[in-house]
């Protein structure tokens, strides 16, 4: 094997992002109030889809890749044509790989590149590489803007050169990837986009998950068009008094300067629609200070007071909307439509309420998979999915394991469906119920903090979301902890957070398939803590039992092949 040309950053935990802009909302800004308010995922004026047929190569390992495929000059016309969302195996490069906890190649953290098991498929396809190519135009009408480069899903590491020269690195299959592009392109001529996308890193120790394993870029590639100063985040936090039914929201912004000069006369205006689109409160402005360059720190703008306010429930979704806009020396700079609900889950002795009443959850876990196309969903299979779940009286999802797609939240505010966001930290083959990998590891702890951030950050606007999950069959340790303080200090509505195999990092107790004989002692709190196979645990892991918190069964019953017996009996 020829080491030197493995890159060491897929192996190296330390390194999980190269050049990465920060975390910010999925909900994109517009040009004017009036484009903002038909804005969505999938429209928007400064944004540009890169989907579609892209020039592709497969090797089984990193030796056989071709190396210099990213220079201007390297032919591909000879290269096989894939679809860009999808995934590699689906296209049948490479093996699909379904295993639940036994992870598919040799397990020496952070090593991903040793020999395993001659009966693994990775023993032949070590790790194979895909080498992703294709040809892209700026708008003509993005002239004096920065431009974004955006990867929302990417299985599980990668490398981007724009025009040849190299632009960044991602870890992290389940949450986007930007990157600055602007001075690597041509605004009037052809640019080159190029991606090489390894299966395995030392990221894929945190993505243990029981499903398929597949790879590639398997949503959505575009670009974004940025003011060059700017909100870079921007967040509207509701809340309620559920005695009187008034209203409030907070606005927090972080700020962005992608020039050398300081940035003036700045004004933000902030306006809320009701549910039946009419301007509610008293909207306010307030004069910014300067944007220096670089990205600033988040801020608290103001408060709207509403009177009363429509409460959002699953089975009567009311949605507000917060306009705001962005303006210097009196002109628009960008404006957003941002979606904002009122309710509140809280927790109070050893009951979850919501909305002030106890909460019977009705809930699934949900992987993101197709038949069609495995890891990339369409919007009308995801519609498909909440409508079958809304017939069935489902009220709960948990994003089972790891941040979806972001057209999956805007439909789970749309049609009212509670929702749990998980992080996606799973290591069940080495620690399940362990204190091993993330543990109490700093450089582990990190990463996991990482992508609990950028989770928060992404999807805290959306209504559907008022749980957080800090990972799935994990173990336990200081990390988990670390995770907690971070969803804390980024998530001003401080939703409750959910880890079945830490209760001590949790609002709630949780536990994987317990008994039915366990339930009935549990609630004589007469139960002993344990996992589903009997394994033991301790109060570093659960705290002291009985906890007095409210219990979610995060798993119960699982469905596969002919599996679901006594789940009447649930």
């Amino acid at each position: 094997m020829c080491i030197s040309q493995v890159p060491t950053e897929i192996e190296d935990v330390r390194v999980f992002g190269i050049n990465k802009l920060p975390a910010r909302t999925a909900i994109w800004p517009s040009a004017s109030l009036a484009k903002a308010r038909i804005s969505n995922y999938d429209t928007n004026e400064w944004v540009t889809s890169l989907n579609g047929d892209w020039s592709f190569h497969w090797a089984p390992d990193p030796q056989s890749r071709p190396i210099d495929f990213f220079k201007v000059g390297f032919n591909v016309s000879k290269w096989k044509k894939v679809l860009v969302p999808s995934t590699m195996e689906m296209q049948g490069y490479g093996t699909p790989i379904y295993t639940n906890s036994v992870y598919p190649f040799a397990v020496k953290p952070p090593k991903v590149m040793e020999e395993p098991d001659k009966s693994f498929t990775t023993y032949k396809e070590r790790n194979p590489v895909g080498s992703f190519r294709r040809e892209f135009v700026i708008p003509a009408n993005w002239d004096n803007k920065q431009i974004i480069l955006h990867f929302a899903g990417v299985s599980s590491a990668m490398y981007v050169w724009v025009n040849g020269q190299k632009v960044g690195y991602s870890e992290d299959s389940r949450l986007p990837a930007e990157f600055d592009i602007t001075g690597f392109i041509s605004i009037k001529d052809i640019n080159t986009l190029a991606v090489e996308v390894y299966k395995y890193s030392d990221g894929s120790y945190l993505e243990d998950q029981d499903y398929w394993r597949l790879s590639g870029i398997y949503r959505d590639v575009f670009l974004r068009a940025v003011p060059k100063a700017a909100l870079w985040d921007i967040y509207a936090q509701p809340q309620v008094d559920l005695a009187t039914k008034a209203g409030k929201i907070n606005l927090f912004y972080t700020t962005v300067n992608f020039t050398t000069k300081q940035a003036d006369n700045l004004v933000l205006q902030v306006a809320v629609l009701s549910p039946s689109g009419q301007k509610v409160g008293n909207p306010f402005q307030k004069k910014l200070s300067p944007f220096a360059s670089g990205f600033g720190v988040e801020i608290k703008a103001g408060t709207i007071e509403l009177n009363m306010v429509d409460l959002w429930f699953s089975e009567n979704p009311q949605q507000y909307k917060v306009l705001v806009e962005l303006t210097q020396n009196g002109k628009v700079i960008e404006a957003y439509q941002l979606p904002l609900a009122f309710r509140k889950m809280e927790v109070k002795g050893n009951v979850l309420l919501f909305n002030g009443i106890p909460l019977k959850i009705r809930g699934v876990n949900r992987h993101e998979f197709s038949p069609k196309q495995g890891w990339y969903i369409t919007k009308e299979e995801m519609e498909m999915d909440i409508k079958l779940m809304k017939q069935a009286n489902i009220n709960f999802v948990r994003n089972a394991h790891y941040p979806t797609d972001p057209r999956w939240y805007e439909l789970c505010d749309k049609y009212g469906m509670l929702v749990m966001d998980e992080a996606n930290v799973e290591s069940h083959g080495l620690s399940y119920h362990k204190r091993i990998l993330p543990g109490d590891d700093p450089d582990w702890t990190i990463v996991c903090v990482d992508r609990m951030k950028r989770m928060v950050i992404r999807d805290r606007q959306y209504p559907s979301v008022v749980m957080w999950s800090l990972g799935n069959e994990a173990g336990y340790g200081d990390a988990f902890l670390a995770m907690n303080k971070i969803a804390r200090e980024c998530d001003p509505e401080q939703r409750v957070i959910q880890y079945a195999d830490m209760n001590l990092a949790a609002d709630v107790d949780s536990q994987t398939y317990p008994s039915l004989f366990w339930l009935l002692d549990h609630v004589e709190n007469k139960a002993t803590r344990k996992g589903e196979r009997g394994e033991s645990s301790n109060e570093a892991q659960h705290g002291k039992y009985p906890t007095g918190k409210p219990f979610v069964m995060n798993e119960y019953a699982h469905a596969m092949g002919n599996s679901l017996g006594n789940f009447q009996d649930y």
